[in-house]
């Protein structure tokens, strides 16, 4: 297949504090494509981040994102996805951690996170806090969380 497509000159990089600028111009047809189906692996399979052991939701979530971009849309939103008692837990028990960094120590984790992975201030704070929530010991704390209190839905707290 063939496809025509306009570049800019150049392209900006940041990440971990530092800022490149690649010219664009000069890459051959062969890197355009290998860059696009990286780019393209990558947001599709971010999409199936959060389905830690489960196939058929990982491809769920990955097939939303592919039908999105078909349709021209480059942002699908991650709504109507159940959260499970523990990952809810998770989640809590992570946000509860992160509040126990100092203000300046939160400032310069979510200034890495965005630039390290090129996002805004919000989804770094959000990237951040789903990475201590997949830690073995929070998840185990939230295991037993869980466990401790079946009878109790977390999730009607917004959490």
């Amino acid at each position: 297949m063939e496809r025509t497509i306009t570049l800019p000159e150049t392209a900006t990089i940041n990440r971990a504090g530092a800022r490149v600028e690649m010219d664009l111009q000069g890459l051959t047809p062969e890197i355009i494509a290998e860059l696009a189906l990286h780019g393209l692996t990558q947001k599709v399979g971010d999409a199936a981040s959060g389905c830690k052991g489960n196939a058929d939701e990982a491809r769920g979530m990955m097939q939303k994102v592919i039908d999105a971009l078909q349709a021209g849309n480059w942002g699908a939103k991650r709504e109507g996805r159940a959260t499970d008692p523990i990952s809810t837990a998770a989640k809590a028990l992570a946000m509860l951690e992160f509040a126990q960094y100092a203000p300046a120590k939160q400032k310069a984790g979510i200034k890495y996170v965005a630039e390290k992975y090129g996002l805004t201030t919000a989804q770094a704070k959000a990237k951040w806090i789903a990475s201590i929530a997949e830690r073995s010991d929070i998840r185990e704390r939230a295991e037993a969380e869980a466990k401790a209190s079946t009878d109790v839905d977390l999730g009607d707290i917004g959490l």
